[in-house]
């Protein structure tokens, strides 16, 4: 953690140079996920050949690294930096809903860098946010990546205390922002459907929370511009009144997360382990 907490004083170009060494060895010398990654992505491309498929590796590789040292160097990236590096494209579409103070429910995806989305949403909204994260279960970590992400304003949520955190602030303006393309629990309710050309289950908390507060849902789409340089996007997913019987949140959520995969799957985080257990035959989890 100390190590962390020094490099994070260093400018990007030399942390850079940090995350290219960073490539060489989880790509050659000790290739990380070998396997799982080159197995994701040719279950989700089964029309690529094998080498464009250990291409998508090798970049996919070089983004982890990347993404490593930009979150080092979030613990102290400056206000100024961090508004340069991260460029919001249509930050007007929330204005209704602001001007109305509504709160919203935002919902992105591990694709580019998913820190640098949050910490940059917090100086470019006109509203705090409030970020639904799963605790790590390596205290000083989690403690680290804590501050990390309240640097600016937000403020995390254990994923444990989502609902009761919402109800307790439901009279004041937010926004709570989830990254949702996580694996749910293989035990209890989950939303099935074809992503990426397999079976693919979700969760579906974004839809009860939906249900429940009545807020809008939006899209954060982010794209890498070149290295260290992203551009963002909102893009409205739904809004109430809501169907009590269908998926009216998370269905469109997993359209649009694998339209941005697409357009750039070198920016996904293959390396997780997202297809680690199968649909059962007979399911009655599915909503």
């Amino acid at each position: 953690m100390l190590l962390l907490k020094l490099l994070a004083w260093l400018p990007l170009p030399i942390l850079y140079r940090l995350a290219d060494i960073i490539y060489i060895f989880i790509c050659y010398l000790t290739p990380y996920q070998k396997t799982l990654i080159l197995d994701n992505l040719r279950n989700a491309f089964p029309e690529k050949e094998t080498a464009e498929l250990k291409r998508l590796q090798k970049l996919f590789y070089r983004h982890i690294a990347d993404v490593l040292v930009e979150s080092i160097r979030a613990l102290r990236i400056s206000e100024a930096e961090l508004k340069r590096r991260v460029v919001f494209r249509n930050p007007e579409v929330l204005t209704p809903w602001l001007e109305s103070q509504q709160s919203l429910l935002f919902m992105a995806a591990h694709q580019c860098n998913w820190e640098w989305l949050l910490l940059a949403s917090c100086l470019n909204l006109r509203l705090p946010v409030d970020a639904i994260y799963k605790p790590l279960r390596y205290q000083p970590g989690d403690a680290l990546m804590y501050a990390l992400r309240a640097r600016f304003g937000a403020k995390p949520i254990a994923v444990q205390d989502t609902l009761m955190h919402i109800m307790q602030r439901r009279k004041e303006q937010r926004a709570f922002a989830l990254v949702a393309d996580q694996s749910p629990p293989e035990q209890g309710e989950k939303y099935w459907t074809v992503f990426l050309n397999q079976e693919t289950p979700f969760a579906v908390g974004a839809d009860k929370i939906a249900r429940l507060t009545r807020y809008p849902v939006f899209f954060v789409g982010m794209k890498r511009l070149k290295r260290g340089y992203y551009e963002v996007w909102f893009e409205l997913l739904a809004e109430p009144p809501y169907a009590k019987t269908e998926s009216s949140v998370v269905a469109p959520y997993i359209a649009k997360v694998q339209q941005q995969i697409q357009q750039a799957p070198e920016d996904w985080l293959w390396s997780y382990k997202k297809w680690k257990y199968k649909k059962p035959l007979y399911d009655n989890t599915n909503f």
